[in-house]
């Protein structure tokens, strides 16, 4: 039987609704990730939307301090939807020379933590994809780099993990796909 990620997506939300439980998550998870590994038409679609990848598996930790799955809330399943795949498709179609999106952002949205999680999905998912997230001050870069994108990572299952060459403060490098993800501060 072949499953596609929307419905394994549906179903990770329904055991975490039932169980509440971050150790059966965990194994929902891996479980996930061995199907993805043996179905090319689920890893295929998962590739071409790398956003699935983030509520197949991914974690965060929320407001009360509490690591749970990381499942888009309306905000940030507009933004997916509305202005980054459309940015995506206008790119792909040679409308756009490259992607570019200015989010004026309120706080507590989650666009952060959004961003961060896409970008580490595709790194992992694509060859020669190279991420980058600037932030207003060193400390910010540190923790969006510490809390959001090293966490997240060092959370999913090992087999979904590309070979590292470098994990350090500010980078992950995927040395076999030659693809990244950083952060850095902004500078005048």
């Amino acid at each position: 039987m072949s499953y596609t990620a929307d419905y394994l997506i549906e179903k990770r939300r329904e055991k975490w609704t039932e169980h509440r439980s971050i150790e059966f998550d965990k194994q929902y998870r891996s479980a996930v990730v061995a199907e993805m590994m043996n179905d090319a038409s689920l890893l295929a679609e998962v590739k071409e939307n790398p956003e699935k990848l983030i509520e197949l598996c991914f974690v965060v930790v929320d407001k009360n301090q509490k690591t749970m799955p990381f499942f888009f809330n309306d905000v940030q399943r507009d933004f997916i939807e509305n202005r980054l795949n459309q940015a995506i498709e206008d790119y792909k179609n040679g409308l756009i020379a490259d992607i570019s999106l200015l989010v004026l952002k309120g706080r507590q949205q989650g666009f952060t933590t959004l961003v961060t999680a896409y970008q580490l999905a595709c790194s992992m998912l694509n060859r020669n994809f190279q991420g980058y997230t600037l932030a207003d001050k060193s400390d910010n870069a540190e923790a969006i780099f510490q809390n959001k994108a090293k966490f997240t990572y060092s959370q999913l299952p090992d087999m979904l993990k590309p070979t590292e060459k470098y994990n350090n403060r500010k980078q992950l490098l995927f040395e076999k796909i030659n693809s990244s993800w950083a952060v850095d501060t902004a500078t005048k």
